[in-house]
């Protein structure tokens, strides 16, 4: 691929992202195919003057270790009409593992992708959905490196941008 940036996720707006030919293998998830991931304007990478959407890029976590898996909190209706909040669950271990690989067979609709720093790792908090229609995930793992070739139009907020954020 033409492009490599390693440990600038700050220069990527995953908002709307989608990932196909996802694989969890000897620690690393490895997004073979994300869709409408966008690269700020502020980046070395990005030659344009808008923040740009990319064609189609390649996004890799290794060295990964699932810290929590969280889902449930949407809003249901009961027998009677009335709208609750459904509990949270939030599930740590091997089985917030399970959890994640599970969610990771197929596609993913992307949320948000943050990263805070605790202790020297790096912390990586992702909201997607998939067979679960909503959950979150934290994780430590090496730096995020995404490649690409090619952007495809400017951002969708830069089309919109009363739509940004």
């Amino acid at each position: 691929m033409k492009h490599l940036s390693q440990s600038e996720w700050c220069n990527f707006n995953f908002h709307d992202a989608f990932a196909e030919n996802i694989k969890w293998e000897n620690g690393s998830i490895v997004m073979g195919s994300v869709f409408r991931l966008n690269i700020s304007k502020d980046s070395v990478h990005n030659p344009f003057e808008y923040d740009m959407e990319i064609k189609e890029a390649k996004v890799s976590f290794n060295n990964v270790n699932v810290i929590s898996f969280e889902y449930g909190g949407g809003i249901i209706t009961d027998a009677n009409g009335q709208k609750h909040e459904e509990p949270r669950c939030v599930i740590t271990g091997a089985e917030a593992s399970d959890l994640l690989m599970n969610e990771l067979s197929g596609s993913l609709g992307i949320y948000f992708l943050d990263m805070e720093h605790d202790n020297g790792k790096q912390i990586y908090t992702l909201e997607a959905h998939n067979v679960i229609p909503f959950f979150s995930v934290v994780f430590s793992s090496d730096p995020i490196i995404v490649q690409w070739d090619d952007y495809s139009c400017e951002a969708w907020y830069e089309r919109h941008p009363f739509r940004k954020d």
